[in-house]
């Protein structure tokens, strides 16, 4: 059952443990550091299918999905996420990906290349300090918001979410 949190700063995230991961501590600290920084959180839980997360971002016209994984097994579970957000008409949804993605020690850069491949904007190695992906998140989302406003030729156009 997804969680909302009432205030927030503008920003909207879905978070969740994808597919048959249920580890809970990686996402329980995700989701207590966007909280704190006052950032709108739909949580999923563990264990969560793509189409919940797809689903969760276009009810609650979220700016980002924020996946996490301690399993190992994040490139299969992660596989085909930006297709189905893009089926959803979810075109310009923010993808986070972090956690331990992979099993045994592999060259980082090249599974973040992997994670890129798939449709992630961003992927963060375990240990990575919430400030840090708090930082990219909300730099990201500004990009985000600024192209849409040139695009539409208006700087007051409304705030575009990632389910337009």
């Amino acid at each position: 059952m997804a969680e909302k949190v009432a205030e927030s700063n503008g920003i909207t995230v879905v978070t969740g443990v994808i597919g048959v991961d249920a580890h809970v501590t990686g996402n329980w600290v995700v989701n207590q550091s966007l909280r704190a920084a006052g950032i709108n959180v739909v949580a999923l839980g563990v264990c969560v299918p793509q189409e919940e997360f797809v689903d969760a971002a276009i009810e609650s016209h979220a700016d980002a999905i924020w996946v996490t994984s301690l399993y190992g097994h994040a490139r299969l579970d992660c596989d085909g996420l930006r297709e189905r957000c893009q089926e959803g008409g979810l075109t310009k949804i923010l993808l986070y990906v972090g956690g331990m993605l992979v099993v045994g020690r592999q060259d980082w850069e090249l599974v973040s290349k992997d994670f890129e491949k798939l449709g992630f904007n961003r992927a963060y190695p375990p240990n990575t300090l919430p400030e840090m992906a708090l930082e990219d998140l909300r730099a990201d989302v500004t990009e985000q918001r600024q192209q849409t406003k040139v695009k539409d030729g208006s700087p007051s156009a409304p705030k575009e979410t990632g389910s337009n």
